[in-house]
């Protein structure tokens, strides 16, 4: 299913779960009067956090790096919050209870991938890709 997320003040962005470039479909669909549609695939690289071992928390982990209450009262499953560590500004979605997807700047991907790992070392984990 494709998942539509508010990242700002009327801005949305379409997660489309379909393969290809989904934009002419959406342009013919949203009247120019409404919105604009702009593929921003090529902007954002998604990184997915998730444990597979038992016992580590991932937002445990995700709070050494950014600044944001992960308890499920208050980011709960399928919510979207913007935050950012240093400069690198990010974008978070929670798809399960110790499951994240992080979309940050493809300029600032390798970066933040290696922020993660470097934050998951102290708990035990090996990070991989």
């Amino acid at each position: 299913p494709s998942v539509i997320m508010r990242v700002g003040p009327e801005e949305f962005w379409i997660l489309e779960a379909k393969s290809g470039d989904q934009s002419p479909y959406l342009r013919a669909h949203i009247p120019a009067d409404i919105g604009s549609v702009t593929d921003l695939s090529h902007a954002r690289c998604v990184i997915r956090v998730i444990s597979l071992v038992a016992g580590f928390n991932v937002s445990t982990m995700l709070n050494k790096l950014y600044a944001l209450d992960f308890r499920l009262e208050h980011f709960p499953v399928g919510q979207v919050k913007h935050t950012g560590h240093h400069h690198v500004p990010v974008l978070m979605h929670r798809l399960a209870e110790n499951e994240f997807d992080i979309y940050a700047m493809t300029t600032y991907a390798y970066e933040t991938l290696h922020q993660l790992f470097d934050a998951s070392l102290e708990f035990g984990v090996k990070a991989e890709y």
